[in-house]
């Protein structure tokens, strides 16, 4: 049976029927499954189990390691810069993102108002580091009315020139047109999605990196104290923050030698087809074990230094590794999906032979959110060494 026929839209772009050869494959391979040659295709089904396939591409895995050091060293960087190194840095990423989300939409049939989508993602970056989240709500909607507009308008003939933001855009322009554009639900639906995937959820980062264990408030504006009055500080921000990075960190280079090690039993079936239970698994124990470590030996040797400890018991360090892991898999998986309903292995072609920006993005874009609302709900609950603790 050819993928597609109960929905009714026919094969997935990109796919084969079963029996027929794609482009590159052997018959029946899935190119949309990944992986470094047929030695290390899992089955394409995604269904059964399989033997694991280890490592057998050296050179591909080579380079992945030397991409991942350069990832590492600018992410460090910004790290260093503070808040505003962090925003720029983050305002990049999501530059590349956006634009390679929007495509993935457009290659679907989809007509989103791309142009909005980009300048608000690039906007609610700078809001957040500006302002935090006290304006978070009157942005979203305003941009949510403005998506609305934006695509109803775009039938009038004098569009073009009355819309700065999509003036530029050769599908809207007058020489262009064959006749009215009437928009869809679902571009508006694909712009908000947009919107929210690459700009607002991302922007939780900043604030992680905002935390300041000097400060009287925490980046929400809200006063350091407990509702018993207990005095408290949060962390401070570069830790918290090299603690979030650390984590999905851990979780992509755990879940990668433990499915490729170890892993026989399909994870999420034909979403992901070479992602396993163990491998998932691996991943969490890694972030869990790493944030631990992170904690324990922060709280031992920055004091030695002169350095404040970073006020945070181990264990609540491993709780947040536990749950960056599980929300930046479930983030990972998010993007599959998107990219398997278009039809394509790769978000984009940034990267050669890795994809884009968003593909390798992808574990960040909903776990630094929840990151962020754990860490400001749920730290202070527990004061470390401060009052009764």
């Amino acid at each position: 049976m050819v993928e597609g026929d109960l929905s009714g839209r026919g094969p997935t772009p990109g796919r084969a029927p079963e029996g027929e050869a794609v482009p590159g494959g052997a018959p029946g391979e899935d190119p949309l499954a990944g992986g470094d040659g047929p030695s290390e295709q899992a089955p394409a089904d995604g269904l059964t189990e399989h033997a694991p396939v280890g490592i057998q591409d050296q050179r591909k895995f080579g380079q992945r390691v030397l991409y991942s050091l350069v990832a590492g060293v600018l992410i460090i960087l910004a790290m260093l810069a503070g808040d505003w190194g962090m925003t720029i840095g983050l305002m990049g990423a999501c530059w590349f993102a956006s634009r390679e989300l929007f495509n993935l939409f457009e290659a679907k049939g989809y007509n989103p108002a791309r142009n909005l989508g980009i300048v608000s993602c690039l906007a609610i970056m700078l809001l957040t580091q500006l302002s935090g989240t006290r304006f978070h709500g009157a942005f979203l909607t305003a941009v949510f009315v403005m998506c609305f507009v934006f695509l109803i308008v775009r039938g009038a003939p004098w569009f073009p020139y009355w819309n700065v933001l999509e003036r530029f855009d050769a599908r809207v322009t007058s020489a262009a047109r064959t006749g009215p554009q009437v928009a869809s639900i679902s571009d508006v639906a694909t712009t908000f999605l947009g919107i929210l995937y690459t700009g607002w959820l991302p922007s939780f980062i900043i604030l992680l990196r905002k935390f300041d264990m000097a400060a009287p408030v925490s980046p929400e504006g809200r006063p350091f104290a407990t509702p018993a009055g207990v005095a408290f500080r949060y962390p401070d921000g570069l830790w918290l923050t090299l603690l979030y990075f650390l984590a999905v960190v851990a979780t992509d280079v755990g879940a990668y030698f433990f499915g490729k090690f170890f892993g026989r039993r399909p994870l999420i079936g034909p979403l992901s087809p070479r992602k396993t239970i163990e491998g998932a698994f691996g991943g969490i124990a890694s972030a869990m074990a790493v944030a631990t470590l992170v904690g324990v030996v922060a709280d031992m040797v920055l004091p030695r230094f002169g350095w404040p400890a970073p006020l945070a018991p181990w264990w609540q360090c491993t709780i947040l590794g536990f749950i960056v892991s599980v929300t930046a898999q479930v983030s990972d998986l998010s993007e599959s999906m998107i990219k398997r309903d278009v039809g394509r292995r790769d978000a984009g072609e940034l990267i050669p032979g890795h994809g884009g920006m968003l593909d390798r993005v992808d574990s960040y874009l909903l776990s630094g959110a929840v990151a962020y609302w754990y860490i400001l709900y749920f730290w202070k609950l527990f004061p470390w060494r401060i009052g009764w603790w």
